[in-house]
C-alpha cells in the first residue's frame, strides 16, 4: 500500500463518498415511504374506529326503537310498518355498513366481513332485532374490530417490514464497518 500514488487515495475517497451518499439517499427514501404508509395506516385505524362507533350506535338505536315499536303496536304487519317508518334510518345504517365494508380487505378481514353480513341480515329483518342474538352478534363484531385495530396499531408501532429490514441492515452494516475499520487500522499500524 505504500507504493500507491496519493491520487489513488483521493479517487477511492471520492468513490466511497458517492457510494455513501447514494446509500443514504436510498435509506431516506425507504424511511420516508414507510413513514407515509404508517400515517395512512393510522388514519385508517382512526376512521374505522369512528365508523364502527357510529354504525354500532345506529344499530343499537334502531334495536331500541324496534323493541318499543313492537311492544306498543300489534298486528301481523308490525315489522313491515316499522321498516316503512324507519327507511331513512335503515338507509343510513346501510351507508355506514358499506363504508366499513369498503375499508376491509376481503383477503385479510374475512371474519369481520362475515359478521358484517350477518348484522345486515339481522337489521333488515325487524324480527331478528328482537332476538338476543342481535346484541350478541353486534358485541362479537365490535370485539373483532377491536382485535383488528390492535393488530394494525402494533404494525404501525413496529414500522413497515421494509423499515425494519433497513434498520437491521444498517445496524449490521455499522457493526461490520466498525470491525473492518478497526482491523484496517491495526493492519496499517502493525
Amino acid at each position: 500500500m505504500e507504493n500507491l500514488p496519493v491520487t489513488v487515495y483521493v479517487a477511492l475517497g471520492a468513490i466511497a463518498a458517492a457510494f455513501i451518499s447514494g446509500f443514504w439517499s436510498l435509506v431516506n427514501l425507504i424511511i420516508s415511504k414507510d413513514q407515509k404508509v404508517s400515517e395512512f395506516r393510522q388514519s385508517w385505524i382512526d376512521s374505522l374506529r369512528q365508523e364502527v362507533s357510529e354504525f354500532s350506535g345506529s344499530l343499537l338505536s334502531l334495536n331500541t326503537s324496534w323493541l318499543y315499536f313492537s311492544a306498543t303496536h300489534g298486528g301481523e304487519d308490525v315489522g313491515n310498518e316499522f321498516v316503512r317508518q324507519n327507511v331513512e334510518r335503515i338507509n343510513k345504517i346501510e351507508s355506514q355498513r358499506t363504508s366499513i365494508f369498503l375499508r376491509l380487505n376481503p383477503n385479510e378481514h374475512t371474519e369481520l366481513i362475515s359478521q358484517l353480513e350477518d348484522l345486515e341480515r339481522m337489521y333488515t329483518s325487524p324480527n331478528s332485532l328482537q332476538s338476543g342474538s342481535f346484541n350478541t352478534a353486534l358485541e362479537h363484531f365490535v370485539e373483532e374490530v377491536q382485535k383488528e385495530l390492535k393488530k394494525e396499531w402494533e404494525r404501525v408501532k413496529s414500522g413497515e417490514k421494509s423499515f425494519r429490514y433497513t434498520r437491521n441492515f444498517l445496524l449490521a452494516s455499522f457493526i461490520f464497518a466498525g470491525l473492518a475499520g478497526i482491523y484496517l487500522i491495526k493492519q496499517l499500524y502493525a
